[in-house]
C-alpha cells in the first residue's frame, strides 16, 4: 500500500496531469514527489524541486496564468496527447538538428549560423506539412492501449496478480506482522515504521531547506546537505544484530615516542 500510495501514485498523477494539460494537478503531484527526493538523498532533484515549489508560491499572478496555459504542447485535438514544452523542444532539436540536414557534423561557423537562422522557419514548414498530409490524426487509432483486445489482456493479467496476492493474505486484517511475499519472512517493525515515515521526514527537511536557504538565506543554497538515513528492506536480515567493536590500533606519537626511545636506551645501557 505504501509503495502504491506514496511512490507510484504521485508519478501516475503527474503523467495524467501533463497529458491532460492540468496545471494545478501537475503542481499538486510535484509537491508530493519533492519530499521523497530529500528523504532518499536525491540532492540535485531536491534542490531543483524546492526552488520550483518556492517560485510557484512567489511568482506574479500574470506569470502563473501564462504557465497554466503554456506548460504543455498539444499538436492535435486527440485527448491525452499533451507533452511538456521542454520535451517538445528536445524532440524537435533531436529530430531536426541530428538528422541528415541537421547541425551535427557541421564545423564551420557559417553553416551553424545558417542552420540556427533557418531552424524556426523549417519547424513551421514541418508543422504545415503534418497538417496537410494528416500524419497526426485526431482519433485514437494509433494508441495500442486503447484497443479492445489490449484491455481484455490487461484485465486478465490484473486478475492473475490479484489472485496471487490473495494467496499471500495481504488483504486480510488478521495478520499482525508484515511479511515478505512468497517467503513469509517477518519484516522488523522498526524498518516498516522508518520507511512509512520517510515522506513526513522529507517534508520537514523540505520546509527547512526553503526557510533557511531561500527565504531567510541564512545558509548558502549550494552548501552541503545533510544525509538522511532511512532503513531499507534489505536491512531486515542484519537489523538488531550487535557487531563486535574492533579494537583501535595503538599508535605512538610525539612525546610518548621520545619517552619510549629514552626508556629503550636506558635498558640497553644498564643491560636490563
Amino acid at each position: 500500500y505504501w509503495v502504491m500510495r506514496v511512490l507510484l501514485e504521485p508519478c501516475v498523477n503527474l503523467l495524467i496531469a501533463v497529458r491532460s494539460g492540468n496545471y494545478k494537478a501537475r503542481n499538486a503531484s510535484w509537491s508530493r514527489m519533492v519530499p521523497l527526493f530529500f528523504a532518499h538523498n536525491r540532492r540535485k532533484y531536491a534542490k531543483l524541486g524546492a526552488r520550483n515549489l518556492a517560485d510557484l508560491q512567489t511568482m506574479p499572478q500574470q506569470l502563473s496564468h501564462h504557465l497554466e496555459k503554456s506548460f504543455v504542447v498539444k499538436r492535435t485535438d486527440r485527448p491525452f496527447s499533451s507533452i511538456p514544452v521542454d520535451q517538445a523542444l528536445e524532440c524537435s532539436i533531436n529530430r531536426l538538428g541530428k538528422g541528415r540536414n541537421g547541425v551535427s557534423g557541421k564545423f564551420s561557423s557559417q553553416g551553424i549560423d545558417r542552420f540556427c537562422q533557418t531552424l524556426l522557419f523549417r519547424i513551421m514548414i514541418y508543422s504545415v506539412i503534418n497538417d496537410i498530409v494528416e500524419i497526426e490524426t485526431n482519433n485514437n487509432d494509433g494508441h495500442i492501449e486503447c484497443q479492445q483486445n489490449r484491455l481484455e489482456l490487461d484485465n486478465r493479467d490484473l486478475q492473475v496478480l490479484v489472485n496471487k496476492l490473495d494467496d499471500e493474505k495481504i488483504f486480510h486484517n488478521d495478520k499482525k506482522d508484515l511479511t515478505e511475499l512468497f517467503s513469509g519472512k517477518v519484516i522488523h517493525a522498526a524498518i516498516v515504521n522508518d520507511i512509512c515515515s520517510t515522506f513526513d521526514r522529507g517534508e520537514l527537511e523540505l520546509k527547512k531547506f526553503i526557510i533557511e536557504r531561500l527565504v531567510d538565506r541564512t545558509v548558502d543554497i549550494d552548501a552541503k546537505m545533510e544525509t538522511m538515513k532511512t532503513l531499507k528492506l534489505i536491512d531486515n536480515d542484519t537489523y538488531g544484530l550487535t557487531k563486535p567493536k574492533l579494537q583501535k590500533k595503538v599508535t605512538v606519537h610525539g612525546q610518548d615516542k621520545l619517552s619510549l626511545s629514552a626508556s629503550v636506551v636506558n635498558h640497553i645501557d644498564t643491560g636490563t
